[in-house]
């Protein structure tokens, strides 16, 4: 069970002073729902809201705000109603999301009546993403309808409201733009193809890290582990077989588009490379070499649901130096200067 606090904004333009711009007689008006960078628009939210409205208002579904931050949108929004001659366009903005599950979303309505910003608090209680979204499918309903049943020359709010209203605004923009952290846990496998030989590899990967999110973009940082099969090379003088040990630090940006998640990933770290040479009176000997890497490439991930997604990589991977196994001095294995990579594994998180 999660709670989240709703602060719902009416934002009103000016009044048109002519009758000529009244709505006509029995008219339904238009509502156009949103979408903003870090929360696009959910056809699911669409029609519950139209649900909930009834035929008091048409419903549709609209545009992509750019704007990066909520007083810009609010200010772009006024716009596009203006020069696309719209009536009112509504947009959710989830902020941040407290470790007890406490959740902050902005419903925002923007029209063509009223003089003044208007501020009210309300608190919902969801079980999953679904009722969220009837949740606030409900609450823009009832903000549009007592909007919508104001005669259009109704007076607007009494100036000694206007400074707690702005700043209520000013706490609702505060709490969107925080960002939200989580703790990450993932879980996996890389297939790798190495420059120095034909042979691939199979290594399975772990990494713990953390990510912050906020305004539609995730920065994560993750320690990760590998470990897998190696190679083998057979000559008269002997066998050589290897496997590997890898370590490193990660780095990844992301733009979030649910249920997507684009961007790309640089990694430091060193391979571990054990080699184990066999000569042909079976004599045994081992070696480990350390060996520093340099990698980077693109990252896209599903959310499957709030705290799982897949995540698949494809990359490159570069030895700082090369590593060479040889018998009796004569080279019997080279484990490649460069590899290319594909990668795939669950994502946990935990906020």
């Amino acid at each position: 069970m999660r709670t989240a606090l709703a602060i719902l904004i009416f934002v009103g333009a000016c009044t048109l002073g002519s009758q000529a711009h009244a709505e006509p007689a029995g008219a339904r008006p238009s509502v156009v729902v949103l979408g903003t960078p870090g929360e696009p628009i959910r056809a699911a939210r669409v029609d519950l809201v139209a649900i909930e409205l009834g035929r008091r208002a048409k419903v549709t579904a609209g545009w992509q705000l750019h704007a990066p931050s909520l007083p810009e949108r609010i200010d772009e929004a006024s716009r596009e109603i203006v020069e696309r001659k719209l009536e009112w366009v509504t947009w959710v903005e989830l902020g941040a999301r407290s470790p007890s599950g406490e959740s902050t979303v902005v419903i925002v309505v923007v029209g063509r009546r009223g003089a003044q910003a208007a501020v009210e608090v309300r608190r919902l209680t969801t079980v999953d993403r679904d009722d969220l979204d009837r949740a606030i499918a409900i609450k823009a309903a009832e903000m549009l309808d007592a909007i919508l049943s104001r005669p259009a020359d109704a007076q607007a709010p009494e100036p000694s409201h206007t400074s707690s209203e702005h700043r209520g605004a000013e706490e609702v923009h505060a709490a969107a733009a925080e960002p939200t952290l989580a703790a990450t846990l993932e879980a996996g496998a890389r297939v790798a193809t190495p420059s120095g030989t034909s042979q691939a590899q199979v290594l399975g990967t772990l990494g713990v890290g953390a990510r912050a999110e906020w305004h539609g973009f995730a920065v994560e940082v993750v320690a990760n582990g590998r470990s897998g099969s190696g190679f083998d090379s057979e000559t008269a003088r002997g066998t050589v077989t290897t496997r590997e040990i890898a370590l490193g630090g990660e780095a990844r940006a992301l733009w979030i588009r649910e249920p997507l998640r684009l961007g790309g990933f640089a990694e430091a770290g060193a391979r571990l490379i054990e080699g184990i040479g066999t000569l042909r009176d079976e004599s045994e000997h081992s070696t480990w070499r350390s060996v520093p890497t340099l990698a980077a490439g693109a990252d896209a991930r599903l959310d499957a649901t709030d705290y799982l997604a897949i995540r698949i990589a494809i990359g490159v991977e570069g030895m700082l130096r090369p590593q060479r196994f040889a018998i009796d001095d004569v080279p019997q294995l080279d484990v490649g200067d460069v590899r290319g990579f594909a990668h795939l594994s669950a994502c946990f998180s935990l906020e």
